[in-house]
């Protein structure tokens, strides 16, 4: 998700210009907090994932 921003971003400020009325402040107004928990998601997801995936598959059994 992190790779993923730009697009993210894209789409945020596209469904922001068509839900406001015609002024780019109000745009970004709601835009810049969509953004801001994007960003706090993603933190929170490196944390509890500890830096990054994991594998929560049971280890497998060694056959011998």
């Amino acid at each position: 998700m992190r790779a993923r921003w730009r697009e993210v971003t894209i789409g945020l400020l596209t469904t922001a210009a068509i839900l406001t009325p015609a002024d780019i402040t109000t745009m970004f107004l709601v835009t810049i907090p969509l953004m801001a928990a994007y960003g706090v998601g993603l933190g929170v997801l490196f944390l509890v994932t500890a830096g990054g995936r994991r594998n929560l598959a049971p280890p497998a059994e060694i056959v011998s």
